[in-house]
């Protein structure tokens, strides 16, 4: 797996940054002038945001237990 680490970007600039570098994905860590509760996450997985319903199914697969893997790689920052 890669990380791309694209620096602060607004979130237009994750989506444009998603389709230039041809991930298929991407993650923005958000902030905001909001109450903490608002601030999370924003998904890209190709070229669309993922929510509602997709959301939920990532969130219950993300419940479910996982057995112990191994590595083929080390990640790495591009």
């Amino acid at each position: 797996m890669h990380v791309i680490d694209i620096g602060m970007a607004t979130t237009p600039m994750v989506y444009f940054a998603t389709r230039l570098m041809d991930t298929g994905a991407g993650i923005a860590v958000t902030g905001s002038h909001n109450p903490p509760a608002h601030n999370g996450f924003k998904i890209v997985l190709d070229g669309a945001s993922l929510y509602g319903e997709g959301i939920t199914a990532l969130r219950d697969a993300m419940r479910l237990p996982i057995e112990s893997a191994t590595a083929t790689s080390a990640w790495r920052a591009r």
